[in-house]
């Protein structure tokens, strides 16, 4: 799914579900341009595990919560060697899962932006990085985890943190 109008937002909706083979708002010839949306609710995934996957990149405008659609049992998934990296001009809510193999980036910016992980925030092989410009809170069932990769947690307000892990070996 490529964004090819630059900054301008691509999708305004309630609930989106972006279901790809390579890649989310990432060129298969390679280059970076996030699909921007404004969506309340979101679920995306790559499916492919080609070395030609590439990664999710969404930028949101507005409080953003990724969730499952309903059957696939996460909300964000690269199932590639790619990244995820999600970001929002408000708050951001993980209400299930997002894993992939490389590097997971989510950021919640602006006045109202509080992150708060209800589910599980995991790479298997890369970095798990969460930045908030309020409040950063792993609840009671959510969790960050790594594979013997870095988990960075940042925010301007306060971080309230119940479960992170990482193996390293």
């Amino acid at each position: 799914i490529v964004d090819n109008n630059a900054d301008a937002i691509n999708v305004i909706a309630d609930s989106l579900i972006l279901d790809s083979s390579l890649g989310i708002g990432s060129h298969p010839l390679g280059g970076e341009n996030a699909l921007e949306t404004q969506v309340s609710n979101l679920s995306a995934r790559v499916t492919s595990t080609s070395v030609n996957a590439n990664n999710i990149n969404v930028d949101n405008q507005g409080a953003l919560a990724l969730v499952d659609p309903g059957s696939w049992g996460y909300s964000v998934y690269n199932a590639g060697p790619g990244n995820i990296n999600i970001s929002t001009a408000s708050p951001l809510t993980v209400d299930s899962d997002v894993e992939a193999s490389g590097n997971v980036n989510l950021s919640a910016a602006g006045v109202n932006g509080d992150l708060t992980v209800n589910a599980a925030v995991g790479s298997s092989a890369g970095n798990v990085g969460l930045d908030a410009a309020g409040d950063l809170a792993i609840s009671q069932t959510g969790s960050v985890v790594t594979n013997g990769g870095d988990i960075g947690l940042s925010a301007d307000g306060n971080i309230y943190v119940n479960n992170i892990s990482t193996d390293r070996t």
